[in-house]
């Protein structure tokens, strides 16, 4: 972030990154603006979604796959019905609104599921970034 003529960080990881640089020290960076790299993590992230979606014939849209496997990995919310039996519902998640960080940890989560589909990681993920 640009403040006052200098470079302030973005976030916890940019705040221990730069902490170990010098005063005065000479650094090259990689300027890339806020908004490019959350297009870039949301096409990554619906690219990525959407080889797995035509490699299953479970669910009849990409919505009702992108929701199971939210689920499947854990990020939602259960709710205790009157059975006695709990229902889950996905949480609401913006790959474009997540930090580096939690985007970098849910793409891992998805490619471990994809390996658990026969998916080879890395063939996978050259696969999405084209």
């Amino acid at each position: 972030e640009k403040k006052l003529g200098g470079l302030s960080p973005a976030g916890d990881d940019a705040y221990r990154v730069l902490g170990k640089i010098p005063n005065g020290a000479k650094i090259s960076v990689d300027v890339r603006s806020w908004g490019k790299r959350s297009t870039e993590q949301h096409n990554y992230g619906f690219a990525l979604l959407n080889i797995l979606f035509e490699a299953q014939e479970l669910y009849p849209t990409l919505e009702h796959f992108r929701k199971a496997l939210l689920i499947h990995l854990g990020h939602c919310q259960t709710y205790p019905q009157r059975d006695g039996t709990e229902i889950a519902i996905a949480d609401s998640m913006s790959f474009a609104k997540m930090s580096g960080t939690d985007f970098s940890s849910l793409i891992d989560e998805i490619l471990s599921f994809a390996e658990g589909m026969g998916f080879d990681r890395a063939t996978l993920e050259g696969e999405v970034a084209a």
